[in-house]
């Protein structure tokens, strides 16, 4: 029997999408959504299962679209993920569970990302809260209110526990609202999601920068266990020599997404963006400085084919009309009476692997050239800011808390998400949450049998 085509994903062209920021994928109309689902072989021994992070039934919720049971599959999925929708909209399938369908070898897998969206679309949100007799009772403080903060917050506040969320900003989401731009993940479908975690019970307190404006230390006495899922939001510093008296110093990559997406200082239109990194962070700056009317250039040490930003997000940033300099190395800032004007940068050639066994680079010496540039923003990569330790004996290691903590903070402070892993993936994070919040209810169950 031949394999059928995979439907084809209708988004919106990159000459309808450049002068907004609405969500670019249009998802499945419902006859789509049949056709694909039908495509399904449910497998006996479904590789894609094995594909996804969040370990989805994915057969099971495909079957019962099928069946026109959105709610029931809905309802299947948000035991497992409570940010159904948002991971439906930002998992990179092709390397996940698409990229585990069987089918994939054929180069049509089943296009699982689109109908678990229209899944999470359609189906009715209902609450989950676990039954009477398996509720704990406890008071646990959630320092940080992004997708593993929330997650975490869920699986807790459906168990009965008593939840406070701490966060630094005056939203919650964490760097899914402010760095996630709405042509990926609009933002309608984050606070829904959001609503529904918080109807469960958990409590936030908005506007409060734990480690400055309360130590970390008052929460022992508060707090039966405290869980830290602070996020990696702090971009690493990019400080380049200069051809005046002092150095220069980069704009932060989350700096300048986060100011966009609240409106909070915009650059004058048509001025030169030097991007540095080759990251989705570095792409989701080049894609908003198009759509606002900037001149986006991405400059990258290596190759693409060794950019770690999703091929997806490449190809669309080109498609937008972001420009890219490949085996490119800065090497100081170039200033005009402290202005900046660009940078003298140094070609690159691709050397031996290195730990991650991804190819090195080496400077070309004597290859110096200009570029020209009206702002250099560096998104190189992200740590933890580590202010919310303040008066802590708690250390980073490599910019990102230890899993387990020792001392005095031993089976009392737990962390979580890429405050632990470094930037990664939404389901990943979730996990995450989801994960350490069970580590805290078994304690709670034992200490309250």
């Amino acid at each position: 029997m031949p394999i059928q085509e995979r439907v084809k994903l209708r988004e919106l062209s990159a000459e309808d999408r450049i002068c907004n920021y609405n969500e670019i994928s249009l998802g499945l109309s419902e006859k789509e959504l049949e056709y694909e689902a039908n495509r399904c072989l449910q497998c006996k021994k479904p590789s894609c299962i094995k594909g996804c992070p969040a370990g989805l039934d994915i057969p099971r919720f495909i079957k019962l679209s099928r069946e026109k049971k959105f709610n029931e599959a809905l309802s299947e999925i948000l035991e497992i993920n409570p940010f159904s929708a948002t991971c439906a909209r930002v998992c990179p399938y092709g390397f996940q569970c698409e990229g585990s369908c069987v089918l994939n070898k054929t180069g049509r897998p089943i296009a699982i990302g689109a109908i678990h969206r229209f899944i999470s679309d359609y189906g009715e949100y209902r609450m989950k809260m676990v039954d009477d007799d398996k509720k704990v009772s406890g008071k646990v403080a959630i320092i940080g209110g992004g997708i593993a903060g929330l997650s975490a917050a869920y699986e807790l506040s459906r168990s009965g526990v008593d939840v406070d969320i701490y966060e630094s900003r005056p939203v919650i989401g964490g760097l899914a609202r402010v760095s996630i731009p709405p042509y990926r993940l609009a933002r309608e479908v984050l606070d829904r999601e959001i609503v529904y975690i918080l109807s469960h019970g958990a409590k936030i307190k908005n506007n409060i920068v734990v480690g400055k404006d309360i130590p970390l230390k008052e929460f022992f006495n508060m707090y039966d266990y405290i869980i830290l899922a602070v996020g990696a939001s702090k971009c690493w510093s990019l400080r380049l020599s200069s051809n005046e008296e002092n150095d220069f110093f980069a704009y932060s990559a989350i700096e300048f997404i986060e100011n966009y997406m609240f409106r909070k200082k915009i650059f004058d239109r048509t001025l030169k963006i030097l991007i540095i990194g080759g990251g989705n962070t570095a792409i989701d700056v080049g894609r908003i400085s198009i759509r606002e009317d900037l001149v986006p250039t991405i400059i990258y040490r290596r190759g693409k084919a060794q950019m770690p930003a999703l091929p997806k997000e490449i190809e669309e940033a080109e498609e937008e009309g972001v420009k890219f300099k490949f085996f490119e190395v800065p090497k100081r800032a170039i200033l005009e009476n402290g202005k900046f004007k660009g940078i003298e940068a140094l070609q690159a050639r691709l050397g031996a692997p290195d730990s991650s066994g991804r190819p090195s680079f080496e400077v070309i010496e004597g290859s110096e050239h200009f570029i020209e540039g009206d702002v250099l923003v560096s998104a190189i990569g992200q740590e933890v800011d580590s202010e919310v330790l303040a008066g802590c004996d708690i250390h980073l290691e490599r910019g990102l808390l230890p899993h387990d903590f020792g001392g005095e903070y031993k089976d009392k402070i737990f962390s979580c998400g890429d405050a632990v892993s470094g930037p990664s993936v939404v389901v990943k994070a979730m996990r995450s949450g989801l994960e350490v919040a069970r580590d805290v209810i078994g304690r709670l169950k034992e200490r309250n049998p």
